[in-house]
């Protein structure tokens, strides 16, 4: 082993600063940190993977379908970024074709898994089955099914699985369960090298930092309410489950003790601070359009997300298909609404000019340009948003010829600001509701960990031997292929 990348779904710097990780704390420390922001709207993992923004490769968190309709998706297979055209050339054959064998494990929607030099085992998302046991679609070469299975290997765990299937009623239940998963998958990553022995190793914990963070960031915002009083149980069981994690890194640290070590995260998170609703400027400005039906038909829908029973939901989640899971998902007037936003998670959100050829709007192809202008300027002079550091640039101010599916104006917000359709004014503080646990909020639909534009990027890796040159998630990319390139002319060197 050469290098192994050790990556964790959500987690940024300040989640090792806490005394629970004094083994990851300490090779944080004595490691180079890239401090880069990710803009929300790029997949990070896909960023990593491909070393292209979603501007290229479309592999965006939400996205329209751009064929004269409003249909939107959150989904993403690995396929539709270009790969298999050539466009993309995914990491692990970039250092394959510099003759290193990888082995990757769990990376999320990288199904099903690549031939490589090495081994592959896809993470959960872009379309691989919401699964606990390895499937051979999983699995490169598919015999190593066997090697998971013996070790227990678990590929993916939801939190209504958590809860609704397997009766995790408290933090301390989950968080148990998780670290049993994390064991685990160290474990079985260490057997598969042993067979392999890859030189490039990229093992992702994807609940290591997201599930926990989402939790005690909840709690934090959760007691700013003086109604509600402190869930000590849940934060006695984050700290026990993050340092089981670092000694999980303290055994691949033990394993491969001459090896560089890399950790990096698709994006930070951060406690919600405050809501953010652009089209209700639009509407002001008579650019947005409201539809009483539509609009009603959202709000019960939102209202009902809120109140049904947990298990009703994952049920519906699971049961349900996606065309009638996003009934009442615009409230807007779509023949007379010229630009609008549309927000799905927790990550960011643009404006999109509703045009004729990706739409069915009202706008004409030589229209944009001086909408896009015209909206720039109304934004640029709101005192609210200037006040709070909100501000909004042109796609085509960093790519050239982005992709249809991606918003003409893309929003620079302060973290901890939620992108929200919903809500009543253009920029409002939050305020969390009474509850009695994290869990409580969480299981209830409430909001209260969002993504953060900060993704942990710390490597061991000397600064003079390969320095990246973007300033998002690509930079990872860019950082292993000049490793392994620099090391192929070393040992060319030494031979000669």
């Amino acid at each position: 082993m050469k290098l192994l990348m050790i990556g964790m779904d959500g987690a940024h710097i300040e989640a090792f600063k806490r005394g629970w990780t004094p083994v990851i704390q300490s090779m944080i420390e004595t490691q180079h940190q890239y401090k880069i922001k990710n803009d929300l709207l790029s997949r990070g993992w896909l960023e990593i993977a491909t070393g292209q923004h979603a501007a290229i490769t479309s592999a965006m968190y939400d996205k329209p379908s751009c064929r004269g309709t409003l249909d939107w998706s959150l989904e993403f297979k690995f396929s539709d970024s270009g790969v298999n055209s050539g466009k993309v050339v995914p990491l692990w054959h970039a250092v394959n074709k510099l003759g290193y064998k990888v082995g990757v494990m769990n990376l999320p929607t990288t199904f099903p898994a690549p031939e490589v030099s090495g081994f592959f085992v896809s993470g959960g998302g872009g379309g691989a089955p919401v699964t606990e046991s390895a499937t051979p679609e999983l699995c490169y070469p598919q015999e190593i099914v066997s090697l998971l299975s013996e070790h227990g290997y678990i590929v993916d765990q939801r939190l209504y699985q958590l809860v609704v299937d397997k009766n995790k009623k408290n933090a301390l239940d989950i968080f148990t369960q998780l670290q049993r998963k994390n064991h685990l998958r160290t474990q079985a990553f260490l057997e598969l090298d042993k067979r392999f022995e890859v030189d490039f190793g990229f093992i992702v914990y994807k609940t290591a930092a997201v599930f926990a963070e989402t939790f005690l960031h909840t709690e934090q915002v959760r007691i700013q309410n003086p109604e509600n009083t402190k869930d000590q149980a849940t934060l006695s069981a984050l700290e026990a489950y993050y340092r089981a994690f670092d000694k999980e890194i303290l055994a691949l640290k033990q394993a491969y003790p001459d090896a560089d070590f890399m950790f990096v995260s698709d994006h930070g998170t951060e406690i919600r601070k405050s809501t953010f609703n652009p089209n209700v400027l639009l509407e002001e400005a008579g650019l947005f359009f409201k539809s009483k039906k539509n609009s009603v038909l959202k709000k019960s829908v939102a209202l009902l997300k809120r109140v049904v029973p947990f298990w009703l939901k994952a049920f519906l989640k699971k049961n349900v298909s996606k065309s009638a899971q996003s009934v009442g998902g615009f409230g807007f007037d779509v023949g007379r609404t010229k630009v609008f936003c549309k927000s799905f998670g927790d990550w960011r959100h643009g404006l999109y000019v509703n045009d004729m050829d990706r739409f069915g709007g009202p706008v004409k192809a030589e229209e944009k340009q001086a909408l896009v202008c015209d909206v720039l300027e109304l934004l640029k002079a709101n005192d609210i948003l200037r006040q709070h550091n909100i501000s909004a640039r042109a796609a085509t101010e960093r790519f050239s010829q982005p992709g249809t599916w991606f918003p003409d104006i893309v929003f620079d917000l302060p973290d901890g600001c939620l992108t929200n359709d919903q809500a009543d004014r253009l920029l409002q503080e939050f305020r969390p509701t009474k509850s009695n646990t994290a869990l409580q909020l969480i299981m209830r639909g409430d909001i209260l960990s969002i993504k953060s534009h900060w993704p942990l990027f710390v490597t061991s890796i000397e600064p003079h031997r390969a320095t990246p040159s973007e300033s998002d998630l690509t930079a990872v990319y860019e950082l292993v292929v000049k490793y392994f390139d620099t090391l192929d002319q070393e040992s060319a060197h030494n031979e000669a």
